[in-house]
């Protein structure tokens, strides 16, 4: 589990009046460890709507690869967000003005688009012969100190939305920029910013999941690809996986396709099960606590067989029972992960409540690994299991986890 910190800066407009929040990763490491597009692309809906305002927009600092379906899919539309890129990023990646796909696919999700300008993009930008660079944007951003010199709303023809300048500091500098026609300003001068602390899993142990989720319920192998690509992470370490001499592959893997093919599903899950309780290193060897959510999950996977539950059902419940362990590891309730991922009713309410054929079959596990011994045949899902089977099962899978991991 990371910790990430925001700062929630307040917007207004030339009269003074609230019109809406710059919420951002400030101060976040000596070489942006923590960048806006990570932090932003690891929050679900449910974990970033406490900090937006539903009645005024939000501007999420972000980069051009944080636009992706899986960030956009994420946010909750029903606010007003404005999804804010920089100019120069956008330049750097060889896209050209008026970036017309970008907003296009911002504006197709719900959301405003905004362009982060300095001078030096601005020369660029107006060097392309091309349509008017600001055309398709609702907002511009340019920092106060370019503006005070300067960049005002003069240099941005066929822009239709709102200049906003950011980081204001005094009633001096304000007054300036106000008689220069801005429309919107963001700084310390207004009101004191508010620090918010943010916990959130890595982008690759969220891919992790939600692909492990699909390989367990035999999905098509093509949506399996499409999760694995929403986390580029994932899938250099999976490719990574496939190309390294322990394969012996005579031409290299380049296909995410290809490589999930040639793992096949059985070790595809092993392997993202051994990535969620990887440490922030490129060790893969497993650890004593991934041994121990192995086993409860393959555990899990058994009783719910022997309880007659449908071979996608007692799949899912291998999830559900790596998850009790790797909140151990995140410090969330895996509950919340597993609303949070979509991961479905049944896992969700097995792993908070207990509840429901799964949930049955965690309890047992629980005493199972636990020093509480089975003394009587447990009941899941209306069908006694006798105990010494489910013993006999413990130990079974208790050597499969020292055998391949």
């Amino acid at each position: 589990m990371r910790q990430f910190f925001l700062t929630r800066f307040p917007v207004f407009d030339a009269a003074g009046n609230g019109a809406g929040y710059d919420i951002s990763p400030r101060d976040f490491g000596v070489e942006d460890e923590f960048a806006p597009d990570v932090l932003f692309n690891t929050l679900t809906g449910p974990a970033l709507a406490p900090y937006l305002d539903p009645d005024s927009p939000t501007f999420l600092p972000l980069t051009p690869e944080g636009t992706g379906p899986n960030l956009l899919g994420f946010l909750p539309a029903d606010f007003p967000l404005v999804l804010e890129l920089e100019a120069g990023d956008l330049l750097a990646r060889h896209r050209r003005p008026p970036f017309t796909d970008t907003t296009e696919l911002i504006h197709g999700h719900g959301f405003a688009a905004a362009l982060r300008v300095t001078r030096a993009d601005w020369g660029q930008l107006m060097a392309d012969d091309g349509e008017p660079p600001f055309a398709g944007w609702d907002y511009v951003v340019v920092p106060a100190d370019e503006a005070l010199e300067g960049l005002g709303p003069g240099h941005f023809p066929g822009l239709a939305g709102q200049l906003l300048v950011r980081g204001v500091t005094t009633p001096a500098d304000f007054q300036f920029l106000n008689n220069g026609g801005f429309a919107l300003y963001e700084g310390t001068f207004f009101a004191d910013p508010v620090d918010l602390n943010v916990r959130a899993l890595r982008p690759d142990r969220a891919g992790a999941i939600r692909a492990l989720n699909a390989v367990l319920r035999d999905q098509e192998v093509e949506q399996v690809v499409a999760l694995l690509e929403d986390y580029p992470d994932l899938v250099l370490r999976l490719l990574g996986l496939l190309n390294s001499p322990v394969f012996r592959r005579t031409k290299k893997i380049t296909s995410v396709e290809r490589a999930v093919v040639l793992l096949g599903y059985r070790e595809l899950s092993r392997w993202l099960s051994l990535l969620l309780f990887m440490g922030d290193t490129d060790d893969y060897q497993p650890s004593l606590l991934f041994r121990e959510a192995y086993l409860r999950g393959a555990l899990t996977q058994r009783i719910l067989q022997r309880a007659q539950l449908p071979e996608e059902d007692a799949r899912g419940g291998y999830l559900a029972g790596i998850l009790l362990v790797l909140q151990a590891l995140l410090r969330q309730p895996a509950h919340n992960m597993a609303a949070d991922l979509d991961l479905g009713d049944d896992i969700y309410h097995a792993v908070r409540d207990r509840a429901g054929a799964m949930g049955e079959a965690l309890t047992v596990v629980e005493r199972l690994r636990g020093s509480d011994w089975l003394d009587e045949d447990p009941l899941v899902n209306g069908v006694r299991l006798p105990v010494n089977s489910l013993y006999g099962d413990e130990s079974e899978v208790t050597r499969e986890a020292i055998d391949h991991f």
